[in-house]
């Protein structure tokens, strides 16, 4: 079970930073963002403030899950060695392959959302702030 929630933990989150990241460009290029239709905008931004919601959240959830899958295998290893724990502890690290590509680290575009709005005093952002070196940013 904590191999599932982790994994959803994670692709939730990764999936509501890139989302965030995406819409927030769009809304940088303005005459793009307005040339959309009034609708789409409003789609478009009430995606972006349910992202911003929920992000957080699953984040914070992930790195706790992930932290505590950490401290019990570094304790108790055997359990995790069966073919059904390998495959599913796999599955964990499709995701993040698939989320926090090689290069993220020089483009930024996925592990790096400005948080200072929304992660701004939700637990665990201190330790995130401090892990990403850059203030204002969380890094997975």
């Amino acid at each position: 079970m904590l191999m599932s929630d982790t994994t959803f933990h994670l692709d939730e989150s990764l999936t509501g930073l890139a989302k965030i990241n995406s819409i927030r460009s769009e809304m940088e290029d303005r005459a793009t963002w307005e040339a959309k239709p009034e609708a789409e905008r409003k789609e478009l931004e009430s995606q972006l403030s349910s992202a911003e919601a929920n992000t957080p959240f699953h984040t914070m959830m992930g790195r706790s899950h992930v932290k505590l899958m950490k401290e019990f295998t570094a304790t108790t290893k055997e359990p995790f060695l069966t073919g059904e724990i390998v495959g599913r502890l796999a599955a964990v690290s499709e995701v993040l392959a698939v989320f926090v590509p090689d290069d993220a680290d020089r483009k930024g575009a996925i592990r790096r959302v400005d948080a200072r709005r929304e992660y701004g005093r939700h637990g665990g952002t201190q330790d995130a702030r401090a892990q990403s070196g850059r203030p204002g940013e969380v890094c997975l």
